[in-house]
């Protein structure tokens, strides 16, 4: 029985590749990591990466993640147990986020995301925590995400370059 059971989990993660992942990237509290989350989001929605964030709703961790198609922003939830998306929805872009959202930073953010999850995995191994929260901004006329680490010491923000996948200080 063992076999058997052992054979139909070893089929089902080579049958999805967003099972691989979370395989890979589950967090030691059980829940899969960021870098897991986006693949399952862009599975789902493909486009740029704007901001990912673990939240609690209604009693359950979801990553909620926002990605660039086109001229629109679609909030894609992910089950931060499962790794199941459960909503993508078209996202209204009201008040101050209107200006920072002109056609030329989503088109730029809508090329970014290419390998963020490598990126973020070699982030995090390189900072010895996960992240918790990343959101792409800009600094001194670049596109950075900003990433938040849960750290065993506590969190701490630091900025990934998307084009380099280079960790930085974020002073």
């Amino acid at each position: 029985m063992t076999i058997f059971r052992n054979t139909l989990i070893a089929a089902a993660i080579v049958a999805s590749p967003v099972a691989l992942a979370q395989t890979a990237t589950t967090m030691p509290d059980g829940r899969i990591g960021v870098a897991a989350a986006l693949d399952a989001a862009k599975a789902q929605v493909n486009g740029g990466i704007l901001e990912a964030e673990l939240e609690t709703e209604g009693g359950e961790l979801v990553w909620e993640i926002d990605i660039v198609v086109g001229e629109t922003i679609q909030e894609v939830k992910v089950n931060a147990m499962s790794g199941e998306v459960i909503s993508a929805d078209e996202k209204t872009i009201e008040g101050t986020w209107r200006g920072w959202f002109d056609e030329d930073r989503l088109a730029a953010a809508q090329q970014l995301s290419g390998d963020l999850g490598g990126m973020i995995t070699k982030a995090e191994t390189e900072a010895g925590g996960q992240i918790v929260e990343l959101s792409l901004e800009e600094e001194d006329g670049r596109l950075l995400y900003e990433v938040e680490f849960d750290m065993p010491s506590g969190d701490r923000e630091m900025l990934l370059d998307p084009q380099t996948g280079a960790l930085m200080p974020d002073d």
